[in-house]
């Protein structure tokens, strides 16, 4: 879009629903964050359509010369516009990523790739990354009885022992926890939340933050700082809540 804009040249946007639907999550990127994996100051769970985000992105001057970007929509046919994920209307789903094969991986990966910022295995090199996490030393039956407390609607845990073939602990065999739950409505960034502040409660001495990437990851510093010095993660959520309220006020909904 940027270069479009710079040389004059027509972008057209060929829309089609977001495989992860309406809804949002997670805190707003600080822009001081702003990182490959964060580009614009957006929940991590946006909820638009590649359409709206391009909307969103010259709207907002995300880009330079975005007041000359001669911008096309094609807005989608025939699918459901209020669709939800899973829904009937749900479109076909294509792997994203070898560690990214399904929709639900894709759905719990909202939370789950908080891990990648830290030296917990999120499960690559396993056949259900995202949805399995560990290490050598995690005390995987205290964990799942923390975070059994937090009653999260459709979601159970259970605990497994993999041995990743690549990435962290290639090849070590880890005490780990799988992440199942039935249908498509979870709080997916929530449930990450919880993963990695109940590890950090059970095994402060072991649990260890990438600082600099997982602050890239979640958007801001906040979460690291506030699960360290044992913070309430309410005060958070109200900040994430009222972060994402200005967000969808600058946002265009094109269905």
């Amino acid at each position: 879009m940027e270069q479009a804009a710079t040389n004059n040249i027509g972008f057209i946007v060929l829309d089609r629903p977001n495989p992860l639907g309406r809804k949002i999550e997670g805190p707003v990127l600080d822009m001081n964050y702003k990182s490959f994996v964060g580009m614009n100051p957006v929940p991590v769970r946006h909820g638009m359509t590649p359409g709206e985000m391009a909307l969103y992105i010259k709207n907002n001057s995300l880009i330079k010369n975005a007041s000359n970007l001669n911008l096309s929509i094609i807005t989608g046919e025939n699918w459901d516009q209020k669709y939800s994920i899973g829904g009937r209307c749900r479109p076909e789903f294509e792997q994203t990523s070898p560690n990214i094969p399904t929709l639900k991986h894709a759905l719990i990966y909202v939370g789950t790739c908080l891990l990648e910022g830290t030296n917990i295995s999120e499960g690559r090199g396993t056949d259900n990354p995202f949805k399995l996490f560990g290490a050598p030393w995690l005390n995987s039956e205290k964990i799942i009885k923390q975070l059994e407390e937090y009653n999260f609607e459709n979601v159970y845990f259970s605990a497994r022992t993999f041995n990743p073939t690549s990435s962290k602990y290639k090849g070590v065999e880890c005490k780990g926890v799988q992440i199942n739950f039935e249908g498509y409505e979870i709080d997916a960034f929530k449930i990450g939340i919880a993963v990695i502040s109940e590890i950090y409660k059970c095994h402060p001495n072991q649990f260890k933050f990438k600082d600099n990437f997982f602050d890239k990851l979640y958007g801001n510093s906040d979460l690291r700082l506030a699960i360290i010095n044992g913070d309430n993660l309410n005060t958070i959520s109200k900040k994430n809540e009222r972060d994402r309220a200005d967000f969808i006020i600058k946002r265009v909904e094109l269905y």
